[in-house]
């Protein structure tokens, strides 16, 4: 994950709170911080308390997303990683069920998938789905 200084404090936090609550926890969360950010985003983060893992990385200034989580990859640890936005929301279930379909495949250099849904204002008021 990557955050930036446009991304809302609440949003993160949300996005942070979903990833603890899984039924599958991960035991490792990357946090790139692109350039600066607010006030309200360095407590989310510097609050957060979670069981597993936590490590944030800090870049000088802007890089962008792609930047990001190519930075992010490189620093991860497990063979299996699961990426998303700041502004994203997970279902209790994401990590579990993302396993699960990987652990059918045989051949496992690389699985792509996504399915979100779009909000507007909060969590409860879904836009749209989203599959790719």
């Amino acid at each position: 994950m990557s955050t930036y200084n446009d991304n809302k404090p609440e949003y993160l936090a949300l996005a942070l709170e979903s990833i603890k609550n899984q039924t599958t926890i991960p035991n490792e969360i990357i946090l790139i911080i692109d350039g600066e950010i607010d006030d309200g985003q360095k407590n989310v983060i510097e609050n957060f308390e979670y069981l597993g893992n936590f490590k944030y990385f800090k870049l000088e200034r802007n890089f962008g997303l792609a930047y990001c989580m190519n930075y992010a990859l490189k620093k991860a640890t497990n063979d299996i990683v699961a990426r998303m936005d700041a502004d994203d929301y997970c279902s209790k279930e994401r990590f579990e069920e993302e396993y699960n379909a990987i652990s059918k495949f045989k051949k496992k250099d690389i699985v792509i998938a996504s399915l979100s849904y779009e909000f507007v204002d909060s969590i409860e008021n879904k836009k749209g789905l989203k599959k790719t």
